[in-house]
């Protein structure tokens, strides 16, 4: 994919874009090399993931039903991917999502 600047300006219209997000964090983005792009966000008091070039929705910590709620989180509660886990700041610790 090339980059999407004109002559050092971005266009005036996203690519794509997500629906309004409330309390969003910072996003950060994985993948595996070049390819399985990801951006994790928190959003309000859930984790989302989405794929990086649609920003289709592939994950929500609020869609598993109670499995991955997050306890209360810090006012800039930030997140941080390693070795396939989420690790995320909350009010009380660090609360660890991924594969055991």
């Amino acid at each position: 994919m090339a980059w999407p600047l004109t002559n050092g300006v971005l266009p005036p219209t996203p690519a794509v874009q997500t629906g309004n997000q409330v309390g969003a964090h910072s996003p950060v983005i994985t993948s595996n090399g070049s390819t399985n792009g990801i951006l994790w966000q928190i959003n309000g008091g859930s984790l989302t993931a989405y794929d990086a070039k649609t920003l289709g929705k592939l994950y929500s910590s609020s869609d598993t039903d109670g499995r991955d709620t997050l306890p209360p989180l810090a006012h800039f509660a930030s997140l941080i991917v390693v070795s396939g886990k989420v690790y995320v700041s909350t009010n009380s610790g660090v609360v660890v999502l991924g594969q055991l």
